[in-house]
């Protein structure tokens, strides 16, 4: 036979219950919080290193582009064309990503010199004496850079 435990007395049992399902849920969102954030670090300096690896790849095409943009006149090919445009639309990704916080910008700009390449590569492209209009991509707004 079942027996029925008075209202007061399931109530007490039931409140006896709270503290530990409030202490379960809160360590198990702090360790959660925890773990986003170490997650989220770990990510961003991955990509960061992911970027710095393919801009040593890039080293000697970004200094054949800076001769190209140095040249005067511009040898206008569109082999050329292609080449400074493949170079300005991969710094403007990295600035895309730099500004959405997708990697870590102070690690990249200040520790490999990523800065330097960036602000001669918008002088050359966007100085007065050497603007080309064909470089109109939305890469000539490396501002986002700072």
């Amino acid at each position: 036979m079942v027996q029925v435990m008075p209202a007061s007395q399931a109530a007490q049992q039931l409140a006896s219950y709270i503290p530990l399902v409030v202490t379960l849920i809160s360590g198990g969102l702090a360790g959660a919080i925890v773990t986003l954030f170490f997650t989220r670090r770990r990510q961003r300096i991955d990509c960061t290193l992911k970027v710095i690896d393919t801009y040593f790849d890039l080293y000697h095409e970004i200094g054949d582009c800076r001769q190209l943009l140095e040249a005067v006149p511009f040898p206008d090919t569109p082999a050329n064309r292609n080449r400074v445009r493949k170079l300005g639309d991969w710094f403007s990704i990295v600035a895309r990503m730099s500004r959405e916080k997708i990697i870590v910008r102070k690690l990249l700009l200040d520790k490999f010199g990523f800065r330097s390449q960036i602000e001669l590569f918008r002088t050359l492209v966007s100085g007065s004496d050497l603007f080309h209009p064909f470089l109109d991509g939305p890469w000539l707004q490396l501002r986002d850079f700072h």
